[in-house]
């Protein structure tokens, strides 16, 4: 109420998209002190459709490597002859089966052990993941096992998506499939966030005496 409205446009810099948006906050704001910034970007958007995101290793039960590519068998041209679609996010030599097996009620039948644990780990550094998905079987009744080998993977160095944490339902194959697409552009959205912590600081009282962070 009673504010002021200012708009600014400034050129997109594919190669490093942080810099528009410094570039931006400079010229808007200028030395401008204890500013809040409500930010939005197409940074992930863009990682998905050109297919330039991280090489993600996908952790699921052994015997559903495949549901990512299986899907729910809708086909978009029902009477095409020659159907296409494109390819998964996760190549099928980086799906693999896990030892494990939680039932639909949450009961466990086969449970999730060290060693299994120890391989996929070693496995996930010999596939150089960038990034690594886990959907297990009925997770969303029981996450024990994916929390468990999330929590080592972590350790690991690795970024981690859970699918239960994201989509706690009992489909699999749209929790494993948001589990993958999180996997793939997250690296991508953490390195340009960490890219914009100096856009950030930069506004600043202009002597640069002191520096107060603003949240983005």
């Amino acid at each position: 109420m009673g504010g002021r409205l200012r708009t600014l446009k400034v050129r997109s810099t594919p190669r490093d998209p942080a810099r528009a948006v410094h570039d931006g906050i400079v010229e808007l704001l200028g030395g401008t002190r204890g500013v809040r910034l409500h930010y939005g970007s197409t940074v992930a958007t863009n990682a998905l459709l050109e297919r330039r995101g991280a090489r993600v290793v996908l952790f699921t039960t052994a015997g559903f490597e495949d549901v990512l590519e299986i899907g729910r068998q809708v086909r978009p041209e029902l009477y095409a002859l020659e159907p296409w679609r494109p390819a998964p996010l996760v190549p099928r030599a980086l799906r693999v089966g896990v030892r494990e097996r939680v039932l639909a009620g949450g009961r466990i039948e086969e449970r999730l052990r060290a060693r299994e644990v120890a391989r996929v780990v070693a496995l996930a550094r010999r596939r150089r993941a960038h990034a690594v998905a886990v959907c297990f079987l009925h997770s969303w009744a029981s996450p024990t096992h994916e929390r468990r080998l999330g929590r080592a993977l972590a350790r690991a160095g690795l970024h981690v998506t859970l699918s239960h944490r994201l989509v706690r339902e009992y489909r699999e194959y749209e929790r494993l499939a948001t589990a993958v697409v999180n996997a793939y552009v997250g690296p991508v959205m953490a390195g340009h966030l960490r890219s914009l912590e100096p856009s950030a600081l930069h506004v600043v009282r202009r002597d640069g005496a002191r520096r107060s962070r603003s949240s983005v």
